[in-house]
């Protein structure tokens, strides 16, 4: 639930409307979301996430893509967007934002969590040349952005950028890496000690805005 946070807090005041979350899981943003009363909609291509999310948390998901959807539901609109780690891996990023922005309502707000270009997660793999442990790796992420990314997005596909959230797991990697060199049970008998440590070393990371993942917010023109 907490790494829901920034999503809930900022929708809590708003009046309640239509929520649609590309890639949604297991449905655990959108069970939080209704809890505020808001009417939400899940697309997901997983049989397995879209059984657990319909059983677990009894909402609605759809078992199909973007393009499916759209197609079938061209003139349905919604107040919220969300794509968290949905942009990592689609092929066509173009039609995917371009759909994404016709299912919005005027005013709407747009989310997304990607992979950011510069993070020092991929500094750290550099010093440890002989281990193949990564965070962010294909296949699972080939896409990755930048603030001129960011700013493409907001001027091609008619959206306001209105917040930056940088958000890693940069200084955990670091830790990750002495696991993977067979160095596990001095970590586990250190870790106690020098988590607040990692924490705020991260936290030294997000303000650089060079965390591994960053979350934007866009509104809808």
């Amino acid at each position: 639930r907490s790494t829901l946070f920034p999503y809930t807090t900022l929708f809590r005041s708003k009046p309640p409307g239509k929520w649609l979350d590309l890639g949604c899981g297991v449905g655990d943003l959108l069970s939080v979301v209704k809890e505020y009363e808001w009417d939400v909609l899940g697309l997901e291509l997983s049989n397995d996430c879209v059984d657990f999310a319909r059983e677990k948390f009894d909402i609605q998901i759809i078992k199909m893509p973007i393009q499916q959807y759209y197609n079938e539901n061209n003139n349905e609109k919604f107040e919220v967007v969300s794509a968290i780690g949905y942009y990592d891996a689609v092929n066509d990023l173009e039609e995917e934002f371009h759909l994404a922005a016709k299912l919005l309502k005027p005013g709407g707000m747009f989310f997304t969590l990607s992979p950011h270009h510069q993070f020092v997660s991929m500094a750290i793999a550099r010093c440890y040349p002989n281990n193949p442990y990564r965070f962010i790796c294909p296949p699972g992420s080939t896409n990755f952005f930048s603030s001129t990314s960011y700013a493409y997005i907001a001027e091609k596909f008619g959206f306001k950028q209105r917040a930056f959230w940088y958000c890693g797991m940069d200084a955990y990697d670091m830790v990750n890496h002495q696991v993977a060199m067979n160095r596990l049970n001095t970590i586990e008998k250190e870790y106690k000690n020098i988590e607040e440590s990692i924490a705020l070393f991260q936290l030294s990371i997000d303000k650089m805005q060079m965390s591994d993942y960053v979350h934007v917010l866009y509104e809808k023109n």
